[in-house]
């Protein structure tokens, strides 16, 4: 579990740096427009819309992860004529867990959102353990989504020499009590990590992540390490992610690998006719290139994108890019 240990030290640096501001992390959760609705069944669920009058797009969060946007991303959306709407996935922030879900469940909660807002057509977009939502819509609505886009997303796992040596997946556990075990190993019970952790480790070659004393290194790309001093520039915006991330402990984060690990099956890939393109960084330490290169395989009609130089971290410029690409793409087809 060395290399999962790695992840959890990466995710802690960039989302819930070190501090005592937890007042302040709950400021900057209360000044977003957040948002929970109840479903019919009685599950909740929790999402932002960040509003304007651009093109709707359902933001498909990483895992651990949450519907906040950064004040980057957000000014990026802006400026792309781009409205960002962030949900929590089942058991993160405000949604109920669901433990045996697999990835076609969550589709029709993203329409009950679309449509509790009065959205027809959108674009979704998928980052990182994200990216398989997007598709799942597209298949099982291609009447509501414009397009989609894949920022250095996971790939089916039913093609297992994908995950061999990823990082943090627990797909190997099916028993749901030990892979909440191991998470907490990597986490903590509530994302702060054990006390152990070594985490990153910073010389003149550059940021890594460093599993153990004595253990590998893996070097972050320049490009993802800025990213990480950047965002551990705001404890207060780290802490709310924390909070956020892990509300219901380390749960949500395992019943999201649990849906990975058994594939794509729960939708049709067929069923995508909507225009899909595929974002990568030629240098991601966490998931790698071969990822995008297999889903291309998949969705022969997508267009692949990557990017010398880009990490995991580093990507949402790129990933912004495209879904304004899209959003353009769809305002012109409206036109004709």
């Amino acid at each position: 579990m060395a290399a999962e240990r790695r992840v959890g030290a990466l995710w802690r640096h960039i989302s819930c740096p070190a501090t005592t501001g937890g007042a302040a992390a709950a400021d900057n959760v209360s000044a977003l427009l957040d948002q929970v609705m109840r479903l019919d069944d009685g599950r909740t669920v929790s999402y932002s819309d960040y509003g304007g009058g651009g093109t709707p797009v359902i933001w498909c969060h990483g895992g651990p992860g949450n519907k906040i946007q950064t004040p980057a991303a957000l000014k990026s959306a802006a400026t792309l004529g781009l409205r960002l709407i962030g949900i929590d996935r089942p058991g993160y922030g405000g949604s109920s867990l669901e433990p045996h879900r697999c990835i076609a469940d969550w589709a029709p909660v993203a329409i009950a959102v679309a449509d509790a807002l009065g959205i027809a057509g959108f674009l979704a977009v998928g980052v990182s353990t994200g990216g398989p939502y997007p598709l799942a819509l597209a298949s099982l609505y291609p009447e509501r989504v414009m397009g989609v886009v894949l920022g250095c997303a996971i790939s089916d796992f039913t093609n297992t020499k994908l995950f061999d040596g990823m990082p943090g997946m627990l797909l190997g556990l099916l028993d749901r009590d030990a892979a909440i075990a191991e998470a907490i190993k990597m986490f903590g019970e509530d994302g702060r990590g054990p006390p152990d952790e070594p985490g990153l480790s910073h010389s003149a070659g550059g940021t890594a992540l460093k599993d153990r004393p004595g253990g590998d290194d893996v070097l972050l790309p320049p490009a993802d390490a800025a990213v990480v001093a950047e965002q551990a520039a705001d404890p207060a915006a780290g802490e709310a992610k924390r909070l956020l991330s892990f509300a219901n402990g380390v749960e949500g984060y395992v019943d999201d690998r649990r849906a990975d690990a058994v594939g794509w099956g729960s939708f049709d890939l067929g069923k995508v006719v909507c225009p899909v393109i595929i974002v990568h960084g030629e240098d991601d330490p966490i998931v790698p290139l071969e990822n995008a290169h297999y889903t291309k395989s998949l969705l022969p009609q997508a267009e692949l994108r990557t990017f010398a130089g880009l990490g995991h971290l580093s990507i949402g410029g790129r990933t912004m890019g495209a879904a304004g690409d899209l959003a353009a793409q769809a305002k012109s087809d409206s036109l004709r």
